[in-house]
Parts: C-alpha cells; sequence; structure tokens
C-alpha cells in the first residue's frame, strides 16, 4: 500500500489532471452523441 501512496503523491498532477480531462470528457460525449434509445422513446 505504501507503493501506491508513492506512486500517487509522485505523479499527483498527472493524475489529478487525468481525471479532470476524463471528467471533461464524460460531460461532453452526451451532447455530441445524442442517445439513440431517447430518441426512439419520444417518437
Amino acid at each position: 500500500m505504501l507503493s501506491i501512496m508513492s506512486y500517487y503523491y509522485e505523479y499527483k498532477g498527472e493524475i489529478d489532471q487525468q481525471i479532470a480531462n476524463d471528467e471533461a470528457f464524460a460531460d461532453e460525449f452526451p451532447k455530441n452523441n445524442p442517445s439513440k434509445l431517447q430518441a426512439k422513446v419520444r417518437l
């Protein structure tokens, strides 16, 4: 467990940036790719 924490703190900035990028992608994805199921349900 100690090695995991050491790795995290050594690369914290990179890890936090990747998390932020992933969250931004997850927020934008539905806006750019509408749900085909929701489109069918609305008919």
